[in-house]
């Protein structure tokens, strides 16, 4: 067995290595917490990638009677990197491509292994639960979660080895292109999957798993690093009498309503809720907000969906004045819709808030 023989097993090992932790971390995401229904501030953290795919080797001849065998083999990488903004990540990387065949006059005679290292710069381009990268509609794509479409631009430096044959390498350095999809896990791990090019002579399509370390810090994390604030003497609220609590119970208690795969308050919803405040005044009540969806995407994300919708009419309420304590947030999905009609004014109502009195 020769030295290709045995470095296309290795790869391939490593190959089969990574395909097992892409089915692992399948499982895992089943039961992946989803989006967390605060906002956040976006915090840079750093990662670890490993990959493995198929290269193209295709090196330049320059005599008639050397020819260009096999083309293709399997490579693997390795990178760590660090996310510097919601939509810009830093990465430095090495990869083994694995080598390209060299026949003299038909006969196989050497091989040319390739190997690459060097750094390039990732941009976010569009997430499908934050929209493009220039108008962010949720926190997804900071947060790396979710589908993302991206691409790179880096340099870097190729070495070749052979057994008997000269090489000559035209150039030191080269500039290395690519373009790819993300998706990634609130646990912080992500499947990328991407086409590389680092020269003109050697392309790489590989599948990855990466983990990211740290957590974004939360809006409820940011605000408990803040001095607390002065705790001001209460007075008790008399309770309310049957006739007050009668004419509450009589209220007509608003819908709110979303736009598709949104979570962002519309200006008829704030005027219910405002209308819903004025009614309430100083009443001590509880609210109970439940979140729903239409049936388009998968179970998991709309109970997500449905949980942000629900924190966001419980924010604009907080943010009124209404006691935080006095709000009950649940999120249903797409399981208890509001009509059962499949056209798009029919998924329009089942795109809703529905906020009642706790009993």
């Amino acid at each position: 067995m020769n030295k290709r023989q045995l470095a296309g097993i290795r790869q391939i090992c490593a190959v089969a290595t990574a395909s097992v932790l892409v089915v692992a971390l399948h499982k895992v995401a089943a039961s992946d917490d989803e989006l967390s229904p605060e906002p956040i501030v976006f915090k840079g953290r750093p990662y670890i990638a490993l990959g493995g795919g198929i290269s193209q080797l295709t090196p330049g001849d320059r005599c008639p009677c050397i020819a260009i065998g096999d083309k293709n083999d399997t490579g693997v990488s390795v990178a760590i990197g660090y996310d510097f903004a919601s939509w810009l990540t830093g990465e430095a990387y090495y990869a083994d491509l694995g080598a390209s065949g060299v026949e003299f006059l038909g006969e196989p005679v050497d091989d040319i292994t390739y190997r690459t290292f060097g750094a390039s710069v990732i941009g976010y381009l569009y997430n499908n639960r934050s929209g493009f990268f220039f108008r962010q509609q949720t926190d997804a794509m900071a947060r790396r979660v979710g589908l993302s479409l991206y691409a790179r631009v880096g340099a870097g430096s190729l070495r070749n080895r052979t057994e008997d044959l000269d090489l000559n390498r035209d150039y030191p350095t080269h500039v290395a292109f690519g373009a790819g999809v993300e998706y990634g896990f609130n646990n912080g791990f992500a499947l990328r999957g991407e086409v590389l090019s680092y020269d003109t002579d050697a392309q790489f399509a590989q599948i990855s798993v990466l983990k990211r370390f740290g957590k974004a810090v939360g809006a409820s994390q940011a605000r408990s690093l803040e001095p607390p604030k002065p705790v001001e003497p209460t007075v008790p609220k008399a309770a309310i009498d049957t006739g007050t609590a009668t004419a509450l119970a009589d209220l007509p208690m608003p819908t709110v309503y979303f736009d598709f795969d949104k979570d962002v308050l519309k200006p008829a919803g704030i005027q219910d809720l405002d209308e819903l405040l004025e009614q309430l005044g100083d009443a001590d009540v509880t609210l109970q907000l439940a979140g729903h969806t239409d049936y388009y995407g998968t179970e998991v994300y709309n109970e997500g969906l449905a949980l942000r919708r629900a924190n966001s009419v419980r924010r604009y309420l907080v943010e009124a004045g209404f006691n935080p304590r006095n709000l009950r947030v649940e999120g249903f999905g797409e399981m208890m819709p509001a009509t059962l009609d499949r056209s798009d004014a029919g998924r329009a109502l089942n795109r809703r808030v529905e906020v009642t009195l706790s009993q």
